[in-house]
């Protein structure tokens, strides 16, 4: 999900753009699609759910944009912060304050699931909640550790949550390179972390150990911290506004395989590729590339991320992105009797459905939740 879990007062509060929060509306988006269609889908060739199968091919990616996002996010605030006594406790207590307490509602969930199972839960039901990874390595956020032992996401109630668990690894690197490293030699570290990603994955070629390991997936993260360092020295800042016009034009020649990727249909079978361990790289480098024409003001780009909807998305983006996949299933299950499954209108009509329960859900958990304990860990000054 991830930055799934930055604030909007947090994202404002670096220069108040509030295109950043369509941005995190869009990743999430892009991730309830790929879980709603291609990862259910079955379809004809030559139909018409085919081509919308294959048009959102690459929305997997929104994971990457939420890397991103968070890289440059939680790197301006860090940089800002460095300087103060109350650096890493003001840090821990936000992130707390903002991740945790509807996380502790999805482990709820997922005990009172297991429970669900040992008491004969129907079968559609239960890979919602089977899993063979330890159930601790979700309190502790270690659930990615295990994943490529089993080849598999875990229980689809909690299955998105490694993303979260690469984000909470990263909270602990992050912050503690930025205080240690002087800031001259900062932006070689983080080029260093960043080209480091595309090679271990070489090492490791194809298999979960890639997409889920933050090693792996250091170049997304890096990218944006990257681009924070950039934007918050004077120097290559104002290089930036002075020369938007060659970022767009970057934007456009990296963009180019993108067209190709979807027309393709490889989905998430792109990374088993013969360049697939490239394509997180290429992905960070558009998004990062993305990010930097918000920030000088690109104004078409701008109106898109200025979007209400996409901006609401953004608000809400956390609570969508944990409560998803487990509303998509509820929902097929009670009306349909089966796993989810997209395949013909019926089933078309009670994924809409899914996806209107699921927008409901992330406004509710937001309001009654996540607002709360923002507010309150707002109270921690740097």
């Amino acid at each position: 999900m991830s930055d799934p879990l930055l604030t909007p007062g947090e994202s404002r509060s670096l220069s108040r753009i509030p295109e950043l929060d369509g941005v995190r509306g869009l990743a999430a988006f892009g991730i309830v699609l790929w879980h709603y269609i291609p990862s259910v889908v079955v379809a004809q060739p030559s139909t018409l759910l085919a081509y919308v199968n294959r048009a959102l091919s690459l929305s997997w990616a929104g994971v990457d944009l939420f890397f991103v996002l968070s890289g440059f996010l939680i790197g301006s605030i860090l940089l800002r912060a460095a300087g103060s006594p109350r650096y890493f406790s003001t840090f821990y207590l936000r992130r707390a304050a903002r991740i945790v307490p509807l996380y502790v509602v999805m482990l709820a969930g997922l005990a009172l699931g297991g429970l669900w199972l040992q008491l004969g839960a129907p079968a559609p039901v239960q890979p919602l909640f089977e899993s063979k990874l330890p159930w601790w390595s979700f309190a502790i956020f270690a659930q990615n550790f295990f994943m490529p032992g089993i080849d598999d996401f875990g229980p689809k109630f909690v299955g998105v949550t490694w993303s979260l668990a690469v984000e909470e690894q990263f909270y602990l690197l992050l912050p503690l390179l930025i205080w240690v490293v002087p800031r001259r030699q900062l932006g070689w570290w983080l080029l260093a972390l960043f080209f480091s990603a595309p090679l271990l994955r070489v090492c490791l070629q194809t298999g979960m150990a890639t997409y889920v390991l933050l090693p792996c997936r250091l170049d997304s993260l890096m990218a944006g911290a990257l681009l924070a360092l950039a934007w918050s020295t004077p120097r290559c800042r104002d290089w930036m506004v002075r020369g938007r016009q060659w970022l767009l034009v970057a934007w456009i020649a990296i963009a180019i395989p993108a067209p190709i990727l979807i027309r393709s249909g490889a989905g998430l079978y792109a990374l088993r590729g013969e360049f697939g361990w490239l394509l997180n790289t290429w992905l960070a480098g558009w998004f990062a590339v993305t990010l930097a024409l918000l920030l000088t003001g690109q104004p078409l780009l701008g109106a898109v991320f200025r979007l209400r909807p996409l901006r609401w998305m953004g608000r809400v983006a956390y609570g969508l992105y944990l409560l998803h996949p487990a509303i998509g299933w509820f929902t097929h299950w009670a009306l349909l009797g089966q796993v989810p499954v997209l395949n013909d209108a019926r089933t078309a009509a009670v994924t809409m459905l899914a996806a209107s329960l699921s927008l409901l859900a992330a406004g509710a958990a937001y309001r009654w939740i996540e607002e709360p304990f923002i507010t309150w860990g707002q109270r921690f000054k740097y």
